[in-house]
């Protein structure tokens, strides 16, 4: 059968080789400003992914309203077309 040790009385069976952890302060000894910044980097750390989201998002529809300027074929060098001709319309 297999016994359960506390933390500690494991760390002492094992040799007392343990790995130096340091706990987190609880959030009533933290002072306002520590508080508030805890609170603020959990807030922009859900908030990032949205915004790199965005950043990749925006670059292609940029890459495209640009392109919407320009003559290019896919294979040749990109060539800026000014005017009405570049969108197609003639008139």
């Amino acid at each position: 059968m297999c016994e359960v040790m506390p933390s500690s009385q494991a760390v002492a069976a094992a040799g007392g080789a343990s790995a130096a952890v340091v706990p987190m302060p609880r959030f009533e000894s933290l002072t306002r400003r520590q508080r508030r910044r805890r609170e603020a980097s959990v807030t922009y750390s859900f908030i990032a992914p949205n915004f790199i989201g965005f950043v990749f998002a925006l670059a292609p529809v940029l890459f495209a309203f640009a392109l919407a300027f320009m003559r290019w074929d896919g294979s040749n060098a990109i060539e800026f077309v000014e005017g009405v001709a570049s969108s197609g319309l003639k008139g």
